[in-house]
């Protein structure tokens, strides 16, 4: 009895996404702690994936003379912290990135990357993927960022680029705003850092962003940007083997 209590009390945690659920809350307060709480976390994680991983961004020149309109940018998903990598390259605060509802079911976890700027995504009502969809234009719109990670699932320091799915390219085009790729390649671990960790050290290089076309047919400029991104990303990490 008590572990069927347990359950069911569980149960009733999971997050409920819905045609009525709030992607992008209204709440003053709300929005206020979560714009403090991003500026020191992005601070304070800049430091952290420094030391500890070696973090290394390269490519900064690439953001100027973007438009003014937010972005779409997309990564190569190596790391259980690549998201706050990506925030820290970027240097924005206001980045959203999609996450799959089971991330945010878990009651801490939920309110947290809920305030840090994760968005689940609708695992199938189509009522609420349509508000999701406008939430995320709302944030284009406003002149933010909303990072995806193309391969879909985390593979911890995999060496290679895998299969990109077509969602963050549509989003861009739809929105006709750019699409930023980032790659995370490895570097040999050296000095003192070989005696705490034996995985390589992390660069995250920004490319040059991506500009859709709206005169084109919408499928064949999404498999367009679809592919440079993958030609550039997958170039840049063959190009720094580990």
């Amino acid at each position: 009895m008590g572990r069927k209590l347990l359950l069911k009390k569980r149960e009733r945690k999971k997050l409920v996404v819905d045609e009525n659920y709030e992607f992008l809350p209204k709440n003053i307060f709300f929005r206020f702690f979560s714009a403090v709480l991003r500026v020191l976390a992005v601070g304070f994680m800049y430091l952290y994936n420094t030391v500890v991983f070696g973090m290394k961004v390269e490519g900064r020149e690439n953001l100027k003379g973007l438009p003014s309109k937010g972005f779409v940018s997309v990564c190569n998903h190596v790391h259980g912290l690549d998201c706050t990598m990506v925030a820290c390259a970027l240097g924005v605060t206001s980045l959203y990135y999609p996450s799959r509802k089971g991330n945010l079911d878990l009651p801490w976890r939920k309110r947290l990357i809920h305030i840090l700027g994760a968005v689940p995504i609708p695992p199938s009502s189509v009522k609420a993927f349509q508000n999701f969809q406008k939430a995320m234009a709302t944030v284009l719109r406003e002149g933010k960022v909303v990072h995806i990670f193309p391969e879909g699932y985390l593979k911890p320091y995999h060496p290679e680029l895998r299969e990109f799915k077509r969602g963050a390219f549509k989003l861009a085009y739809d929105n006709r705003v750019p699409v930023v790729p980032l790659v995370i390649s490895y570097r040999q671990s050296t000095g003192w850092r070989k005696l705490t960790n034996r995985k390589p050290l992390l660069t995250i290089s920004i490319l040059k962003p991506l500009l859709p076309d709206p005169d084109l047919q919408e499928k064949e400029e999404i498999k367009r940007l679809l592919n440079a991104s993958y030609h550039e990303m997958a170039e840049r990490l063959e190009s720094r083997p580990a």
